[in-house]
């Protein structure tokens, strides 16, 4: 039964089916110590994401005078940051962030599953995370045969 048009209540399979988009930050600071409205002002000038065909979901004033931009897609994070340091590069310093993979900790395996089968089936459930061959320290995946004491 969907909700009435007067309220503003989601239904629990409508929020449950949403995916959530991560964003795309790129920061940017001043080689020549201005401020973070200075700096803002100053891209809004020189740099039309309309032109180039970009999407910027926000843009705010960071506390320690940096300017952190954010798009949907990395693409456009990428074209914004190439087009910054073209036209502002004597005077602005672009850092496009990168996503880091998160550290997976198994815990409480059983003895009867081997290990590599059960690599393999977190690689093909996973794509994302990009897991290579091997669990080892490098690919951050930890195997504890016990719980940990806390």
């Amino acid at each position: 039964m969907p909700p009435s048009q007067g309220t503003n209540r989601k239904l629990y399979s409508f929020v449950a089916a949403t995916h959530v988009e991560t964003t795309h930050k790129a920061l940017i600071r001043s080689r020549v110590n201005q401020t973070p409205e200075t700096i803002k002002k100053l891209l809004k000038s020189k740099v039309n994401p309309t032109e180039m065909r970009v999407g910027i979901t926000s843009l705010k004033l960071l506390r320690d005078g940096r300017v952190m931009i954010e798009a949907n897609s990395k693409k456009d994070i990428e074209i914004l940051g190439n087009k910054i340091e073209e036209t502002c590069g004597a005077e602005l310093e672009v850092n496009i962030q990168k996503r880091r993979n998160p550290r997976l900790v198994l815990l409480s395996i059983p003895e009867g599953i081997n290990l590599e089968h059960a690599e393999e089936s977190l690689a093909k459930q996973n794509p994302e995370l990009d897991i290579k061959k091997g669990i080892s320290e490098q690919n951050s995946v930890t195997q504890l045969s016990e719980k940990p004491e806390i």
